[in-house]
Order: structure tokens, then sequence, then C-alpha cells
């Protein structure tokens, strides 16, 4: 019997670390499987939570590009009764070049005027 009970001892000894490594070892899968599950999990969840924002972004840049270019149309539709006065500027110019000469002109013959008096 003392035999037997040195086998059983020798087996629980070296047997209990293998059976104890091989549930370790079907928990560690089993927890990587979980893991990766939830991996795959957040990553779709983030990919769609990207998706929203491109689109959600998307949206807004065409919303303000629509919106400017209704100021747009509408200051060219303010601004198109003005154009007729777009020549007045060249003519001014040219009153003002006229005026200085006058006045350059004028201050000569005061100039002259006051000589011979």
């Amino acid at each position: 019997m003392s035999a037997f009970i040195s086998a059983a001892i020798f087996l629980v000894i070296f047997f209990a670390p293998l059976v104890g490594c091989f549930w370790l070892t079907k928990k560690l899968k089993f927890q990587k499987k979980v893991a990766e599950q939830e991996a795959i999990r957040i990553h779709s969840e983030s990919q769609q939570i990207i998706e929203q924002q491109i689109l959600a972004t998307q949206q807004e840049n065409q919303r303000v590009k629509d919106h400017y270019e209704t100021e747009v149309r509408q200051i060219r539709s303010e601004l198109e009764p003005l154009r007729q006065y777009q020549g007045i500027k060249d003519a001014e110019t040219k009153v003002q070049g006229l005026l200085a000469d006058a006045l350059r002109e004028a201050t000569t013959l005061r100039e002259q005027a006051s000589v011979i008096i």
C-alpha cells in the first residue's frame, strides 16, 4: 500500500502542475479570444464614429460654402448698379490733374501780376 501511496503522491506532484498549466492555458486562450472580439467590436465602433464625424464635417463644409456663395451673389447684385460709375474715377483723376495745373498757372499769373504792379 505504501508503494501505491508513493505512486499516487508522485502522480499528484508530477501531474498537478501540468493540469494547472493546461487549465491556465485554456483560460488564457479564452481571455485572448474575448479580448480579440472586444478589440474588433471597439474598432468597428471607432470606424463608425469616424465615418459619422467625416460626414458631419463634409455637411458643415457644404453649409459654409453655400452660405458664402450666397453672400457673394448678394454682394455682386448690390454692386451691379454701381458699375455705371466705374468710369467716373478716371474722369475725377483727370479733373484733379487739370485743377492742379490751373492752380499752378493762376499762381504764376499772380506772381507775374505782382511784379508788373
